[in-house]
């Protein structure tokens, strides 16, 4: 059944509220009964059923059950001609309790004419969350392949006018047969912004719009027609870029700041006064490409409305050094956390003269002025303009948070199997094994319950002592003591030995959001939260020096907090022997650049002997005998 209406659009990913977006809908599939899905195509052995338990738009549903894939052709009716219209969307109530995958494939008429071959159709990894959720995809500039590796036979994307394929793959393997994921409403919509509003979605020439947006790339150049534009294109197509990360309008950019001159985009409004609403898109698609600025400033009408200094700070600062003291703890809001500070909208208001708006964004360093987006709107609609601006922030946050999924971690073992008198003390205190990853979920297996630990070491080495504590409530803060050891001929003192915390980080797939968080990093700390169900790890290294006497030394390590609810020691005993490794014959090395002699130095006492990657080694000349003069 297909019809044609308008209306206003209510609930959607990429959404606006009754009063900010109207625009039209066409209705590709309600099922109501069997005979409306005769058409779709199943994989063998797998059933469709339509169902009245959750219906979604009238009386019924398709219920499926996870790893179920699903295909459309025309015959369906929902492939067909897609043209004019800014999206499709689904309805899913996804009972399973936890997010699914959504892998989405679509094929257009160049698709089938190249041999329809992979990298020719457009491959989407998507996800569900539990609950209803309406999935939407933009259908305008769908590019071909996957995210991270597009457009590698067919240049031209997706047109949405020739669609014959629609596939879609629903849930994780794990999750077959068990709870069930029901879908309904198949439809295109259209999106149409209020009169009042001018809203540019910068990228490349083949972007996947923000729904209702105008796209600008790195060649639109203004034209009276038009009424908006660049004053001159950028130098090439590398100015125009989708990171694809973290959302539909700011993972694509415009850098509107080159070595040598700021680019200027115009529009024509009436006179008086505008709120100018932007965002920058600073991350890169590796991070060498991320921002690395000093300075930067916007400039609206000659005059500069918003700047950021960041002094010594500056220089890939933001890209490094921004969350160096923010550690993502399990369950966390990464928006909150990350999103909202690196894509933090820049505001300001402007008084047009002359029938046209001239802005300019400026920085110190190319490629550290990529606009993602721009908003202009009446000050007389400021309350109507604020909540416009509001909504499509709200948009990126929920676009983001359903596909940054936070995938589970292994705990290791059980509380059931660890004895009772150690779960008394409100923590669990054992051994690791510095080649095994401890996570913030992990809770030992009972055999790892220690307070001894035998270490051998060769003269110049370096050998760690590893241990965790799994709080069962708030112990407080916490620090370790390391004494000095002793044999009854040599003393090693304790300054060799380098107290270190394990640090997490979160990690993303490759072409993915969603992620995981992994122990990443050894920090030097004095004091160290040790917080109700997050596992914390210690790393305690023994640098032996070349001097050092031979022999069986004795010493301990103590973790003990200032409230007195945790206080626990190891006996160590170490062993020195009397004689140094040998260099190794392989290579090993840090795969990136090196910023300086102390990283390099570092890596160097933890047994790299190379380094790769793009270190900035200046070429001063040749002396007489031809040697390079590298600094």
């Amino acid at each position: 059944m297909k019809r044609l209406i308008s209306l206003f659009i209510i609930v959607f990913l990429c959404g606006f509220n009754i009063s900010t977006v109207k625009g039209e809908e066409k209705l590709l599939a309600d099922i109501e009964k069997s005979d409306d899905i005769r058409h779709w195509n199943k994989p063998q052995g797998r059933s469709l059923e339509v169902s009245q338990e959750s219906p979604l738009l009238g009386s019924a549903s398709v219920k499926i059950y996870p790893y179920t894939y699903i295909s459309f052709s025309e015959l369906s009716g929902i492939a067909g001609d897609w043209s004019g219209y800014d999206a499709i969307a689904i309805d899913f109530n996804n009972t399973t309790g936890r997010s699914q995958p959504l892998h989405i494939l679509i094929g257009d008429k160049d698709w089938i004419k190249a041999g329809t071959q992979y990298w020719d159709r457009y491959n989407g990894n998507h996800m569900l969350p539990p609950g209803r959720y309406t999935f939407t995809l933009g259908i305008t500039g769908l590019y071909r392949g996957e995210l991270g590796s597009r457009f590698n036979n067919l240049k031209d994307v997706i047109n949405p006018a020739q669609i014959v394929r629609l596939d879609l793959g629903i849930g994780r393997q794990g999750d077959k047969g068990k709870k069930p994921i029901y879908l309904d409403n198949i439809r295109l919509i259209s999106k149409e912004l209020p009169d009042f509003i001018k809203a540019f979605d910068f990228g490349p020439e083949q972007q996947n719009l923000q729904l209702g947006f105008t796209a600008v790339t790195w060649n639109t150049e203004y034209s009276k027609d038009k009424g908006y534009g660049l004053r001159q294109s950028l130098g090439s197509s590398r100015d125009a870029v989708d990171d694809g990360f973290p959302s539909v309008l700011y993972r694509d950019w415009v850098s509107m700041s080159s070595s040598w001159t700021d680019y200027e985009f115009v529009i024509d409004l009436p006179n008086g006064i505008y709120n100018v609403f932007t965002v920058y898109s600073d991350c890169g698609y590796w991070g060498g490409q991320a921002i690395r600025h000093t300075k930067r400033h916007i400039e609206a009408e000659g005059k500069i409305k918003w700047s950021e200094n960041l002094g010594r700070r500056g220089n890939y600062w933001k890209p490094n050094y921004l969350f160096e003291d923010v550690e993502p703890l399990m369950g966390q809001d990464f928006w909150e956390l990350y999103m909202e500070k690196i894509f933090e909208p820049k505001s300001f208001r402007v008084k047009v003269n002359d029938g046209q708006l001239n802005l300019k964004w400026h920085a110190d360093e190319r490629r550290s002025s990529n606009v993602a987006c721009l908003i202009i709107y009446p000050a007389a609609k400021k309350k109507e303009g604020a909540e416009f601006c509001n909504e499509i922030v709200r948009q990126q946050r929920e676009e983001f948070t359903v596909a940054a999924v936070e995938q589970d971690l292994p705990a290791g073992g059980s509380l059931e199997a660890i004895p009772q008198k150690e779960k008394d003390k409100g923590y669990i205190f054992f051994l690791t094994d510095y080649e095994q990853d401890t996570y913030q979920t992990t809770i030992p297996q009972p055999e790892q319950i220690k307070r001894t630990k035998t270490i051998y070491a060769c003269l110049d080495e370096y050998e760690p002592v590893t241990f965790a504590v799994r709080p069962l409530k708030n112990l407080g803060t916490a620090k370790i003591e390391v004494s000095d050891f002793r044999n009854p001929n040599a003393v090693l003192n304790k300054e060799n030995f380098d107290v270190r915390v394990v640090r997490h980080l979160s990690r993303r797939g490759f072409n993915q959001i969603k992620y995981r968080i992994i122990p990443q990093i050894l920090k030097n700390f004095d004091t160290v939260e040790l917080a109700e169900g997050i596992t914390r790890e210690f790393f305690v290294i023994a640098h032996i020096p070349e001097n050092t006497k031979p022999g069986d030394y004795t010493g301990t390590i103590r973790l003990k907090s200032d409230n007195g609810a945790i206080n626990e020691t190891i006996d160590v005993s170490l062993t020195v022997y009397p004689f140094t490794l040998d260099e190794s014959e392989y290579v090993f090395c840090f795969f990136g650049t090196i910023p300086d002699i102390k990283v390099a130095r570092m890596l160097r006492d933890f047994g790299f002997n190379s380094f790769s990657g793009g270190s900035r080694i200046t070429l001063k000349g040749f002396t007489k005998d031809g040697t390079p003069q590298l600094d």
